[in-house]
């Protein structure tokens, strides 16, 4: 015979040990606008404490921190590569005087930025949002972002935000690390929808809008973050 408050309590431990620890799980699209044409790209991400499942298209990347390794799948073909993660690296050093009529594409403005927190709000998933204005000025290069930062209470949510940098494809390192400084500074927040209107030097006028679509704390599928069974494992690229 089980007393109901003693059996409540085990089937509940039970259940518990049994399901995987709750994930986060998130859609992200980025769409380009350059030359009057939208170029679009999509990603879904899983992320669990020090484990990443990012899927591109058909490409799998997983990335375990706990093993120090990062995986990636090719479904098409069964197989897997393998390398070691890296440790986050330092900062770049101050780059020397440049001349963007010899660098072209190699070009890396460095930005002067003044910012302004506004009173304008939108709700996105459920928060309330507060848009966030920063203008960029370099040498021979402008930019303007739009920053609609969220209440984040949870650590997977305040994880997505570096895997939204990274996932932009922002052009210029002056812009994509002070986005990163700005995250640091609002340590409880997500960013779930950014803008960017950029004038580089010699080009057309670039656009970018990256936002992130599903957002939900909900149990893993079983071996996401592992490799599938069966796949072969291929020699690493140089």
């Amino acid at each position: 015979m089980c007393l109901l408050p003693f059996c409540s309590l085990f089937f509940a431990l039970f259940q518990s040990a049994a399901q995987p620890p709750a994930a986060l799980h998130a859609t992200v699209r980025s769409d380009f606008l350059y030359l009057a044409s939208t170029r679009t790209t999509a990603a879904e991400y899983w992320i669990s404490g020090d484990k990443l499942y990012e899927k591109r298209g058909e490409q799998i990347r997983i990335e375990r921190r706990d093993l120090g390794l990062t995986w990636l799948i090719d479904p098409q073909k069964s197989s897997y590569t393998e390398r070691k993660t890296p440790p986050d690296s330092p900062a770049p050093p101050a780059a020397a005087q440049e001349d963007v009529h010899t660098l072209g594409f190699d070009y890396q403005p460095e930005f002067v930025w003044e910012v302004k927190d506004t009173a304008e709000t939108q709700v996105l998933h459920g928060r309330t949002c507060r848009l966030t204005v920063a203008t960029g000025i370099a040498e021979f290069a402008e930019t303007t972002l739009r920053l609609w930062f969220c209440p984040a209470a949870r650590e997977h949510e305040r994880r997505l935000n570096d895997v939204l940098v990274g996932f932009s494809g922002i052009r210029y390192r002056g812009i994509a690390g002070f986005v990163a400084s700005q995250l640091k500074q609002r340590p409880d927040t997500a960013l779930l929808l950014m803008e960017e209107t950029t004038e580089p030097p010699i080009a057309p006028l670039m656009k970018r809008k990256v936002q992130v679509g599903t957002l939900e704390i909900t149990a893993p599928p079983p071996g996401i973050f592992d490799v599938p069974p069966g796949y072969q494992k291929a020699p690493a690229r140089p």
